[in-house]
Order: C-alpha cells, then structure tokens, then sequence
C-alpha cells in the first residue's frame, strides 16, 4: 500500500506523530518519496495474554534462594544500571516469546 485507503487509522496516527511528513505525501516530494510510503499492513491476533503483578509488590517479596548483586554472576554488575531489559526465549510451539522486565 503506498496510499491510505484502507489504512486510513493507519495514516492518521502517521500524520498525528510526524506532521512535517504531510508535505512528503504531496507533488513534487511524492514522486521521490513513494518507496518510503510502501507499507505491508500486518493484523496481529493475540492467541495469550498474561497480566503480571505490579513490580513493587515483586520486588517486596524475595523468593527463596533469589539471586543478589553480591552473589550475581560477572558481568551483571553493569547490567543492573539498566532500568528495565527485553527477555527472550521460545514457547512450547517453538514461536518468540519477548517479555520486558523493570527492575
């Protein structure tokens, strides 16, 4: 798709968030920017969702045997000035599963 019908949300929050890019969907710049516009519209259809508890109430209560800074391998030290951190890893199916996590 390189125009907005069909997209039209999708054109609307562009424009919302990047208004100085109006001027590149009009004559002259359209003609050199149509490669920029081409969009492959993609719907994702959650199949799971999981609702965590807030972070404060993880962080009050230390699971037994949880990992310290003292005892954290090395490496993690400069890790831990990171407030939060993107966890990967494959679910049963084999699909990525990508959690962020906050300190």
């Amino acid at each position: 798709m390189t125009g907005p019908n069909g997209a039209e949300e999708y054109w609307r929050i562009l424009f919302e968030r990047q208004p100085h890019s109006r001027a590149y969907v009009r004559p002259p710049a359209r003609w050199f920017m149509e490669w920029y516009y081409l969009r492959l519209l993609i719907t994702v259809t959650p199949t799971d969702v999981s609702v965590r508890p807030p972070l404060e109430e993880l962080l009050r209560a230390k699971p037994p045997g949880a990992v310290t800074v003292s005892d954290a391998p090395p490496g993690a030290e400069p890790l831990a000035r990171f407030p939060s951190a993107v966890l990967g890893a494959r679910d049963e199916s084999g699909a990525p599963l990508l959690m962020r996590v906050r300190r």
